[in-house]
């Protein structure tokens, strides 16, 4: 599961961006790493906590299932040759319709949660590329290469910026993460007054 999340990360996350200074005719290169930034922002280790509590609850589910055919198939194994042939049989097609209802349900959950995860990562590399976008406008810089894109073999840590944006990054989560507070206890403060 953890190699499926952080394949997602790198394959949702990888971009580039490019500008030339129209300052001077010189051109900055800087790079950036985007999975680091994913994967050390206050926001992106937000999510991963939120969808580790995911996969875990999956993980119960999908055991205690799983748990139910082998408890009906080792009973059907001990007490097929004590039952009569209906109810044996009717075992047998509960067993059946288990299996089925086991491996539907399954496969649903887990393609509920595979969206889900893709879903809050774009989420993550949108807001995250928006931010790193107006940085890289701000400060001027003339290319910006991202570490993960195919065909970078080296990047000299002299033109990493990758922990100037994750501070940048995790100071503006700081700022909506305080707003959002502020919000619902404002809200909380209304509806005690009512």
């Amino acid at each position: 599961m953890k190699k499926m999340l952080l394949g997602i990360a790198a394959a949702a996350f990888s971009f580039s961006v490019a500008h030339v200074n129209a300052d001077s005719n010189t051109l900055n290169l800087v790079s950036v790493d985007s999975v680091q930034l994913m994967q050390k922002s206050k926001e992106g280790q937000k999510i991963t906590n939120e969808i580790q509590k995911k996969v875990e609850v999956f993980q119960d589910f999908y055991k205690k299932s799983q748990d139910e055919v082998t408890a009906l198939t080792d009973e059907i194994k001990q007490k097929e040759k004590v039952w009569s042939a209906d109810v044996l049989q009717s075992k047998k097609d509960k067993l059946a319709k288990l299996k089925k209802n086991f491996e539907r349900n399954v496969a649903d959950k887990q393609e509920s949660l595979r969206a889900e995860i893709q879903r809050k990562q774009i989420q993550l590399r949108d807001k995250q590329l928006a931010l790193t976008k107006k940085v890289f406008e701000d400060k001027k810089w003339g290319i910006m290469i991202d570490k993960n894109t195919p065909g970078v073999l080296c990047v000299a840590n002299a033109i990493d910026k990758t922990n100037e944006l994750l501070k940048i990054i995790d100071q503006e989560f700081d700022k909506s993460a305080k707003a959002s507070s502020k919000k619902v206890s404002t809200k909380k403060k209304q509806i005690k007054a009512a």
